[in-house]
């Protein structure tokens, strides 16, 4: 069983498949600290096991703070991208193909040294995330919607880490219910937990469990 413990929230977060949440957080004060707490991996605050053996925070959930600030073609992402699509077709046609791509341009390359004026080297050994950076692989997020683009987010990252749980802050005030159950539907096939953390309780559906934190820092 994977769970997340916060030491300063009496109830543990059960995670997997079928499990989300709606952690609202009332004390102003406390919500940001425990965002910061997510934001910095800062694990001295929480812990997130599995079966009683902690896991490393940063490699096994993603913070998303700033739905407006998706970015699924900035150069560190698509550069994780592609070595772990690299990692995928590591397959013996895939590498047959690889060296074929690798043998007509150096030879090309040769042919154009040997017209230069000046001495010049090259990598004789090409990857193959090297020819999805080539031809500009991206994402396309062309008049994507929010949900769209969230799901589409996610997907990526697990293909980069194998995210257990996703925190996002603040995301029922921009989806609405059905687009809740939909984003939930995507996230069990991936097989990861959504947990909302806000400040207000403004939803109530039953594909989310309310944990509420009051400004007192009491549980209801």
């Amino acid at each position: 069983m994977i769970a997340f413990k916060h030491k300063f929230i009496d109830q543990s977060l059960e995670l997997g498949e079928g499990s989300h949440y709606s952690l609202i957080i009332e004390n102003p004060s406390f919500l940001y600290s425990f965002v910061n707490d997510l934001i910095t991996s800062n694990e001295e605050n929480f812990a997130l096991s599995e079966n009683s053996k902690v896991l490393p925070f940063a490699k096994n959930a993603l913070v998303i703070t700033d739905v407006f600030s998706l970015d699924l073609n900035n150069k560190k992402m698509l550069t994780q991208f592609y070595k772990a699509l690299s990692l995928e077709y590591q397959d013996v046609k895939s590498n047959e193909e690889l060296q074929l791509i690798d043998t007509s341009i150096v030879s090309l390359v040769e042919k154009i040294r040997k017209d230069l004026d000046v001495k010049t080297d090259f990598n004789d050994v090409i990857k193959l995330e090297d020819i999805f950076s080539l031809m500009n692989l991206r994402i396309e997020v062309n008049d994507s919607s929010l949900l769209e683009l969230l799901v589409t987010f996610i997907k990526v990252y697990k293909r980069i880490i194998d995210i257990k749980a996703v925190f996002v802050l603040n995301i029922l005030d921009y989806l609405s219910e059905k687009e809740i159950n939909q984003l939930i539907t995507e996230l069990n096939l991936n097989h990861i937990s959504l947990i909302n953390i806000g400040s207000k309780d403004n939803y109530a559906g039953s594909n989310l469990k309310k944990v509420l934190v009051d400004r007192d820092l009491c549980e209801i």
